[in-house]
């Protein structure tokens, strides 16, 4: 957890005023006996709320406080803002928060809405659904995604800007 903390950390410092003031806010409504520092039972009170329900563990609670402390403070509230808005996954698997590098099945992100992510042990011990009748499910790391779908758009450029100059010297003749 303490990577996510660093990362949510760096985000917040470079923030715009209306993002840090946003994280504020969140971490008011989270905090709603407003003595500065959130609870396991204002947590888990927002997270019922909120219908953030893969959220609502005391677990995820635990991991987000720093060091002894029994309750988060600012900055681990800016860490489970982070999460929920850049979309962390839990496992389809074994349905923990995934903290690190994931595998996700690309039929399931191409075509639809929802993602099938497996942590990696889920991943290593075939702890997962074979798929359904569409399809089987094809595994990658997050990292090897974000690749194909950066050649993805790199390859369909290019072929928008070939079928831009077919169009070019096809009005010549």
């Amino acid at each position: 957890m303490e990577e996510l903390h660093e990362i949510a950390n760096a985000y917040f410092e470079v923030a715009s005023r209306d993002i840090k003031e946003e994280a504020r806010k969140f971490f008011n409504k989270l905090d709603s006996n407003m003595d500065g520092k959130v609870s396991l039972h204002e947590y888990l009170g927002f997270m019922r709320q909120e219908k953030y329900q893969n959220l609502r563990s005391s677990d995820l609670f635990k991991q987000l406080c720093r060091g002894k402390s029994e309750t988060l403070e600012f900055m681990d509230v800016v860490t489970l803002y982070y999460i929920i808005r850049s979309g962390r996954p839990f496992c389809d698997g074994c349905n923990q928060f995934i903290k690190d590098t994931y595998f996700c099945c690309i039929e399931c992100f191409d075509s639809s809405n929802e993602n099938y992510c497996l942590c990696c042990q889920c991943f290593k011990s075939k702890n997962y659904i074979t798929g359904s009748q569409s399809h089987r499910h094809q595994f990658v790391d997050n990292f090897a995604l974000l690749e194909l779908k950066r050649a993805a758009v790199s390859n369909k450029g290019k072929r928008e800007r070939m079928k831009a100059r077919l169009k070019v010297i096809g009005e010549k003749h």
